[in-house]
């Protein structure tokens, strides 16, 4: 059987995206590998933990961060912040309006991965200052 360049690359490209979706998903549960047994409260109880910990992160490299800069840069980066707090609940939020107890599990995982996130990008900030 042969397969036309085009369709070659596709099926390339489409095998190039399996391996990294496995691969970020193995990364996802590895991290939240101990939260995956128990009921649904301690499921979330577990994820919120895992958020915290992200959270202290966050808020580590956001100091960090506004020391490194000039003052009118620091009350930008401040307000962003603030902002980006708002959306993050806003956000996240949304899925506790959902109907079901899964909407839970989901607004808890939304705020882990939303934190992490955005801890991960103050931490990289560093690395241009």
């Amino acid at each position: 059987m042969k397969f036309s360049r085009t369709a070659r690359a596709g099926l390339l490209a489409s095998l190039l995206l399996v391996t990294t979706a496995c691969e970020a998903a193995d990364w996802r549960e590895a991290e939240t590998e101990p939260c995956r047994l128990g009921s649904l409260y301690e499921r979330v109880d577990c994820v919120t933990q895992l958020t915290a910990q992200w959270d202290r992160r966050l808020n580590a490299a956001y100091e960090r961060a506004m020391h490194m800069i000039d003052p009118a840069r620091a009350r930008t980066l401040r307000d962003v912040q603030r902002k980006w707090i708002e959306w993050r609940d806003a956000n996240c939020g949304w899925y506790a309006h959902q109907a079901g107890t899964m909407s839970l599990e989901l607004e808890a995982e939304c705020l882990r991965v939303t934190t992490k996130q955005r801890a991960e990008e103050l931490e990289d900030f560093e690395d241009y200052y």
